[in-house]
This record gives structure tokens, sequence and C-alpha cells, in this order.
């Protein structure tokens, strides 16, 4: 570390001591008056050196701060355990801040999104891309269904309880809504029925889109995505009574005439007669979407609960960071580490 580099961190430290000591001094009124004012003194001067870059006044004006507060001032220094709490502290609001409004960690917990992302894996959830959340309460809400409907569309209730005979909602809804989510992007959202719970699947249908299932394949608004057999699937996948899995490529087709490739499976028992060969048509409404899992018929999704508020949305699924395998002690899988999510 050079000298400079030096003289600055331990400036840093001095010139806080300096300032901290001036106010408890003031507020407690304890020291000698002369005294503090030359503590005051020095410190004003070694701000102005160190502004000025110049590192040889600096270093002789610190050896003074240092002397001065050691001999007239040592009992009112910083503690060691208060500068151990500040640095916890700033720490954990850093943490909270990174968790709350950037990045937030998350574990697939079910194999709905066989082949792409599989039991175990945990991956980073990118919250800027649709905007950042915060809560704010909502006391004795209308209970009338219109209100209730309103209120979901704002956010997702996700702490209510009474007090001094008040009913309180505190409703996680966004700040302000950068964009709405793209058809095929993976998102993690709160769950619908349950909002305490989150949910990770791939967006199918946008506001105003026609979904529906005809024999097991998919259309959106009466297009055909299309959708090419592989072969059968011979990866890794949750037990969930899956007994022919078979691998499929689909492309869904955007409104720009864009195409977002991935894969998916479908279960050959499934297939060929089951109750998710056939579904809907269904309009996706203003202000929501329609999302369903990659492992299309062992998937708990929007064709079973309904369609999503857009408010509900967390942040789109960017990479997987830490590929655990349940099945084998939770082992780490060396070739999914750091996989970008499509």
């Amino acid at each position: 570390m050079s000298r400079e580099r030096e003289l600055k961190k331990r400036a840093q430290k001095e010139l806080e001591d300096a300032r901290f000591i001036v106010r408890r001094a003031k507020r407690h009124k304890v020291g000698d008056e002369a005294e503090l004012t030359r503590l005051a003194s020095l410190n004003d001067e070694a701000q102005k050196a160190l502004k000025a870059k110049n590192w040889e006044a600096l270093g002789k004006l610190l050896d003074d701060l240092e002397d001065t507060i050691d001999h007239n001032f040592a009992r009112l220094r910083p503690h060691a355990a208060w500068e151990s709490a500040k640095a916890f502290m700033l720490a954990v609001f850093i943490a909270l801040v990174i968790r709350w409004f950037l990045i937030e960690p998350f574990r697939i917990p079910s194999g709905s999104m066989d082949p792409t992302l599989l039991d175990g894996d945990q991956l980073l959830v990118n919250k800027t891309v649709y905007g950042p959340d915060w809560f704010n309460p909502y006391i004795d809400p209308d209970p009338s269904e219109a209100a209730v409907a309103a209120l979901r569309e704002k956010g997702a209730t996700r702490f209510q309880w009474r007090l001094f005979g008040r009913e309180i909602h505190w409703v996680a809804q966004k700040i302000w809504l950068r964009r709405a989510p793209k058809r095929g992007e993976v998102v993690v959202f709160r769950f619908p029925d349950g909002p305490k719970e989150d949910y990770i699947k791939r967006v199918i249908g946008e506001p105003g889109d026609k979904i529906e299932i005809r024999e097991g394949r998919l259309y959106i608004n009466d297009v055909l995505q299309p959708e090419t057999e592989i072969g059968p699937y011979e990866g890794p996948m949750s037990s969930d009574g899956c007994r022919e899995p078979v691998l499929y490529e689909e492309d869904l087709i955007r409104d720009d005439g864009s195409r977002v490739h991935h894969v998916l499976l479908h279960c050959r028992d499934t297939f060929y007669g089951g109750s998710s060969t056939t579904y809907g048509p269904v309009t996706v409404p203003p202000n929501h979407f329609f999302a369903m899992g990659d492992n299309r018929d062992r998937s708990y999704d929007s064709r079973m609960w309904g369609f999503v508020p857009v408010s509900y949305l967390k942040g789109r699924a960017s990479f997987i960071h830490l590929p655990l395998d349940p099945t084998r002690h939770y082992l780490p899988r060396w070739d999914r580490f750091f996989k970008r999510i499509y």
C-alpha cells in the first residue's frame, strides 16, 4: 500500500474520531475548552491538507491530532464495540438494500420448471427489470369483491393484523413499474392465492392474449407455437410421477415477430390423454399475465389458479449461482454453475 493511501485511510479514521469527540465533548460539556478548540482547529487543518493532497503536512497534522486525543480526550474516543456495531449495522443495511431493490436469491423447490431449472438450483433474481417494491399500509380496506380486486392490482398483501380494532394490511407494491413482463421470460412472483409464497414460471400470455391448449399444443392468439420433439429425456428431474418424459424445443412467438427458444418436457402418459391436453380459451385481462412451467404436464400454474397480477412480480430469473442436487446429499451439479436462464 502506498504512503498516500495509508495516509488517506488513517485520515478518515482520525478525522471521524475527532468529529465524534468534539460533538460528544460539547454535548456533555467535558474537557478543557482550550484543548477542545485546538482539537477542532487541527481537525479543520487536516481536512484542508487532505483535500489539497499535501501529504507531508497531513502526516504531521495527524500526528498532532492523535497526540491531542490520546493526552486529553482518550476516554471520549469511540469504543471498539461501537465501531463493530456500526460496521455490522452498515453491512445489514447494505444487504437489505441489495436484496430489496437489486437482486434476491431464490431456490427451486420442485420440478415444475424441468429441464430449464432443476429442483435444488439456487439462482439470482434481477429485481431492477420491472421496478422496486415497497410496503404500503392500508387501514380497514373495503371488503367488497371489486375493492379486493383493485387492491390486488396495486400489490400483494404480505401481512395483515388487527390493531386497536382496525384492520391493517401491509401491501408490497411497486414504487414504479419499469416495464411489463414479456412473453418467454422466466419470472419470480408472489403466488396470487398466498402472497407469502414465491413461485417461478415462464410468462406465456401478456395482457390481451388469448391462450388455448388443443391436444397438448399451445396456441396464443390462435397461432400454434412451434414445437419440435427431440427425443426421450434422460436428464435429472424430480420424482413427480412422469413415467415417459419427452424433451421438446418450443418457440414462443412475440408480437414483434421475435422468438424465444427454450426446451420443455411432456409426459407420454399425460400427452396422450390427460387434463393438461385441453385448456381454454381464456383471455389475459389488463395488468395481468399468464404463467406456465416448462415441465408442461407436471406444473401447478395459471391453468389451475388463474392469472397473475403484474404488481405481484418480484423480478426476472438471471442465472444459477449454486446448483445443488437434493438426490445426492446436495452435492453441486458442476455443469450448471453460472448458467444463464432463458
